[in-house]
Parts: structure tokens; sequence; C-alpha cells
């Protein structure tokens, strides 16, 4: 049977909602835990009930989730279609994502600045695969992989995706149009916040609540933090 993601239905066809400890989050946590085995905040040992959204969002446990996704869609397409929503995505469907009052959730793209700072080891492996640009960059399709207890970036096969966003320098709104996101001179109905940090080394890009926010800290997490997926039948 055609595993059907729990959510609200997006016109025209996308469903998004939270990934939940049931036949597909049982399978993604088995996997994402023993490939992490022993990793702190990383690996995820909560003992979830069944049909409980799983929680302790950040941004590693969501570039391993979508990286998991892709590959059980590609094993069994009763899972075909289904990822962790990007920042792009998070915008274009805003008012459809569940939760959004009391909750936050990492998206699957990751902010690389010009100059060094914060998280410099995974930001310059992310250069080594990307480039170098005088603008921030939007870098979608990334996971993390494990050589004994070394992280390192790998792409994930045709999610890997780049983008230079100048206007990410500082708190700003933005919204989405066909051609992507877009820089918003001020607040309108389709718009959204996004705050910023210090514009230097990598950042995490999540929603909280109502707003996006980029911050250094990969690996924080509570049990607010979910996990949102977009599935495409």
């Amino acid at each position: 049977m055609v595993y059907i993601l729990h959510g609200s239905p997006v016109v025209p066809v996308p469903i998004v909602g939270n990934l939940v400890y049931d036949e597909l989050g049982k399978e993604v946590l088995r996997r994402h835990n023993e490939r992490f085995d022993g990793i702190r905040d990383i690996e995820d040992r909560t003992q979830y009930q069944e049909g409980q959204p799983i929680s302790f969002s950040n941004t590693l446990r969501a570039l391993s989730f979508n990286q998991i996704l892709d590959e059980l869609g590609r094993e069994n397409g009763d899972y075909a279609g289904i990822s962790v929503l990007t920042l792009e995505e998070t915008i274009r469907y805003f008012k459809a994502i569940p939760k959004k009052d009391s909750s936050y959730a990492d998206t699957s793209t990751i902010l690389v600045f010009p100059k060094e700072g914060a998280n410099e080891e995974l930001r310059r492996q992310i250069l080594d695969i990307t480039y170098k640009s005088r603008y921030p960059l939007l870098v979608d399709g990334l996971t993390i992989g494990r050589i004994n207890n070394d992280l390192s970036v790998v792409t994930i096969r045709n999610r890997f995706r780049i983008c230079e966003a100048p206007y990410l320098r500082k708190d700003c709104f933005i919204r989405y149009t066909s051609e992507g996101i877009e820089f918003c001179k001020g607040e309108s109905f389709n718009s959204v916040r996004f705050l910023s940090t210090e514009g230097f080394g990598l950042k995490r890009i999540h929603r909280y609540m109502n707003d996006i926010i980029s911050r250094d800290g990969m690996l924080s997490s509570d049990s607010s933090g979910l996990i949102q997926l977009k599935q495409v039948p």
C-alpha cells in the first residue's frame, strides 16, 4: 500500500505534514540511529509512542532524515516523493504547515556566508563542493556522512541546488514566487519574516513559529522541534 503522509493538502497536489512514529518514521529512525550510534545530539533514542510526531529537530538530523527518505523512495515506490521541506518550500507552503504557533522545524537548506565563522569545518567542506561567492549561498540537497566519529558533508542525488541570496545578510521579509525566493521591501500577505544573525560562517535555517531564523547552533534541539515534510504523489 502506498504510504500517505498525514497533513494539509496543498493545491494542486503536494501534502505538507510532520514525520511521525509510524511505519515510515520507525524505519527512518532505525537507519539514522544505526549510522550515528553513539554520537550525541545526532542519534535520537527518544521513546516515541505510536503516531507521535518525531521531535527534537536539529540541522544534522534533518539532513540525515532527508537522505534516508530519498533512499526509501528509490527502494520502495510506496515512499516516493517524500522529503524534508527546503527553505523555498517552507516559504511556498507556509500557510499549510501544521502546528506553526507551537513549534519550530529545521529546513533541509543550509546558509553559507563568504567569511569564516561558526561551524567552519563544515563550511569549508561545503565550499569545496559548491563555490566561493561574495554573497551568502543557500544550499539544498546536502547530508551528513560518518567515517568513524568524523562527520563529512555529501550531496544527495538529484536534490543538490545552490542559490545566491544577498538579501539574507540582515533581517528582512521574503516570499515565494515562480522564480524562487524573493526579497520584499516590507511585510505583505504572502511574505515571511527572516531574522538573520551575524553574517559569518555556516548557519542552520529553521522556522521558529511564524518566522524564519538563521543561527549558529546546528545541534541544539528541544521537544517542540518537528520534522516537516512534503509529499508529491
